[in-house]
């Protein structure tokens, strides 16, 4: 099938996969893009070394172009003494339930991501909570890097 989108992306079928915290990882991006769509590998929590270590998982299980997600925002949009709080009142229930106690929840800051992404020019990024504007725009165009929105 060949599309705008298809050309544009450099992929089969005109599917992009949703970016899902947690659940859109490297295993997952690869398979669809194996499958003709654009595997989405989501980034928006992850350190500068987790995304370079999970984009160079998606390019050992695949040759097909895939994409990162990421959150354009300067500033962390979480705060840490809820997220303490919230750690404080699950750990009984974790305790209980014989559960390991999950890895800590940071928002790490664009810049970073952002200047990893360039230096290992991914395909593609998808972008939640906004757009970006110039000069990440301009850099992402130069490095032949798409991007797209996803609400």
């Amino acid at each position: 099938m060949k599309t705008k989108i298809t050309e544009l992306l450099g992929i089969k079928y005109p599917i992009i996969q949703g970016g899902m915290a947690w659940t859109s990882d490297a295993n997952l991006a690869a398979a669809v893009s194996n499958a003709g769509g654009l595997g989405v590998l989501h980034i928006g929590f992850k350190t500068e070394e987790e995304i370079e270590r999970d984009v160079a998982k998606v390019r050992s299980l695949t040759d097909e172009p895939f994409a990162v997600l990421m959150f354009p925002q300067k500033e962390s949009i979480l705060d840490a003494e809820k997220l303490r709080l919230q750690d404080t009142a699950l750990s009984p229930l974790r305790e209980d339930l014989g559960c390991t106690a999950a890895r800590p929840i940071s928002a790490p800051l664009f810049d970073n991501q952002f200047r990893k992404i360039v230096e290992l020019k991914v395909p593609a990024v998808g972008l939640r909570l906004g757009g970006l504007r110039e000069p990440y725009m301009e850099e992402l165009e130069a490095n032949g890097i798409s991007v797209f929105g996803i609400a």
